[in-house]
């Protein structure tokens, strides 16, 4: 018996009936319900939400709340019923704790020959994303290990080779053009993770050379405080990564003899290079976010205790000291619109005529802060686990991989490999969009968004993204670069796939017996 059971749609056809409720696919098999959707209303949001006023939607910031309230208004409008802690409440508040940095010094030796010493002060010299709350003193023998990147299913690994336990690594920002499209495993919290898990003490990252718009963004990036789940204060989440600003790390190439060269050195011993680092944190203070919920109800007596979620993270990376802000335009104003824009599809619909099980709709607060609000979500969900039957998130579903115009009707969906059916369900909705789907089964995923939370519980999870581009988490990252006909075929595509998805007799099986990809794996152009 198949995983998933499915419904044949013929696209030749004029008229085909979906799932038995009178909604006809005309033309070129597009529904008639899924042209409420305009590229109009699109732009809308995203320039609303990507705008000066909001500043880049930080996590806790002012602008982080408006962006909270201005979803909420959004689902209130279409008709979705509020489905947070509440019976009329829009949010799930997400509890954390946060610790500011005190103060920190670093100090890089080279202990054979001559010696030499590097004193670096924090702040002006380099930055620091803690990994924790009580600070650290820490130090050991120096290890240059590339970029720090583990995708040996990608072809690439750093850490192959080199001895990284007990050591701090020396690690260039960024990534090589083979994983570029892969934020899974190339984002700094990937990277942490895997320096964690071949025990290294900590990262020290240099910012990619020749880029000042990459440096930009990582100093956006690393942050002056600790952020983590109410109760997870004494849990060290992954190792501390201290980035080094363009001239102390300049500095430390020469000392340590560092040749960087196009594509990044190989990963290899620092003999004698010895680097000891401390940080002091400020006392814990509680603060809180919002997760913002919204339910279309399902209309068969039994299933509309089912639910297929449709996600997207709401905030970004906020502004600098000096003014600059971090738009989010594509990460992930786009991933909320066309959340917004698949709602407004939905539940347009009437009511005899939707989908069998609930279609809960939730935007996610901190994700660029790892995940906050889908892992409280995950621990203490609003709806009962074992009735939560697939998500489908966005994130980043604007733009085109690399820039390439190749790219402009491409999109990528990641999902779990342990639900094989998915394979067929996402051809055939996309027979009907027109989008142009690269298929990448994962058994298991990187720290790339949201879903990632619910693949590790055993919820069938897909993941829709468009690639990274040369404005990925960067102040060029606006509304006037996104593509909205791709985002309006990306928001149409999303709402039938959440309808097919609800109203399939038998729903998605997550089979933990599966240990090996079976279906295709497709590249970009």
């Amino acid at each position: 018996m198949e995983i998933l059971s499915r419904k044949h749609w013929a696209a030749g056809l004029a008229v085909v009936l979906l799932a038995g409720c009178g909604i006809t696919i005309a033309g070129e098999g597009l529904p008639h319900w899924l042209t409420v959707i305009t590229a109009d209303q699109l732009r809308g949001d995203v320039t609303f939400l990507a705008s000066e006023e909001l500043a880049g939607r930080a996590v806790l910031s002012p602008g982080s709340r408006t962006a909270a309230a201005f979803i909420a208004s959004r689902f209130d409008s279409l008709g979705l019923k509020p489905a947070g802690e509440g019976d009329r409440d829009w949010y799930q508040r997400v509890p954390l704790l946060r610790a500011r940095v005190h103060s920190g010094s670093c100090r890089v030796e080279r202990r054979d020959g001559e010696p030499v010493t590097l004193e670096l002060v924090w702040g002006d010299d380099f930055r620091c994303r803690p990994g924790g709350f009580s600070g650290f003193d820490l130090s050991g023998e120096a290890v240059f290990a590339g970029y720090g990147i583990h995708a040996p299913d990608r072809g690439h690994d750093d850490f192959a080779g080199i001895e990284a336990k007990g050591r701090i690594l020396v690690v260039l920002a960024g990534s090589p053009d083979t994983v570029r499209s892969a934020p899974g495993h190339c984002s700094m919290t990937a990277k942490r993770a895997a320096a964690r898990s071949h025990g290294a003490r900590a990262l020290l990252v240099l910012p990619e050379p020749g880029s000042s718009e990459g440096a930009a963004r990582l100093r956006a990036d690393f942050r002056p405080d600790h952020l983590a789940l109410s109760g997870e204060e004494d849990e060290g989440l992954t190792c501390p990564a201290i980035l080094l600003q363009e001239e102390a790390a300049a500095r430390l190439v020469s000392l340590a003899g560092i040749e960087l060269v196009p594509g990044g050195p190989e990963p290899h011993s620092l003999p004698g290079i010895h680097i000891s680092c401390t940080l002091q944190m400020e006392d814990t203070e509680s603060v809180s976010t919002r997760n913002v919920l919204g339910l279309i109800p399902g209309s068969d007596e039994l299933r509309f205790r089912e639910f297929i979620i449709v996600s997207a993270h709401y905030d970004h990376l906020g502004s600098r000291s000096d003014g600059r802000i971090f738009p989010g335009a594509d990460d992930n104003a786009s991933g909320v619109a066309a959340m917004i824009a698949a709602a407004r599809a939905l539940a347009a619909l009437p009511v005899h005529r939707r989908p069998a099980r609930s279609i809960l709709f939730i935007a996610w607060a901190g994700e660029e802060r790892g995940f906050l609000g889908s892992e409280h979500f995950g621990g203490r969900p609003t709806v009962p686990r074992g009735q939560i039957k697939t998500i489908i998130n966005l994130d980043m579903v604007g733009r085109n991989n690399r820039g390439d115009a190749a790219n402009s009707n491409t999109l990528l969906a990641i999902y779990s490999a342990q639900v094989p059916g998915l394979e067929t369900l996402l051809d055939e909705v996309v027979t009907t969009t027109g989008l142009e789907l690269r298929l990448r089964p994962r058994l298991h995923m990187g720290p790339s968004s949201d879903h990632v939370v619910f693949h590790r519980l055993g919820i069938p999870a897909l993941h829709f993204f468009s690639g990274v581009h040369q404005d990925y988490n960067g102040p060029g990252d606006t509304a006037d670069r996104i593509n909205f006909g791709k985002l309006l075929k990306v928001s149409q595509t999303t709402a039938l796939l959440a309808f097919q998805l609800a109203d399939e007799p038998d729903p998605p099986l997550f089979d933990e017996t599966i240990t090996t990809v079976q279906g295709r794996t497709d590249s970009l152009p």
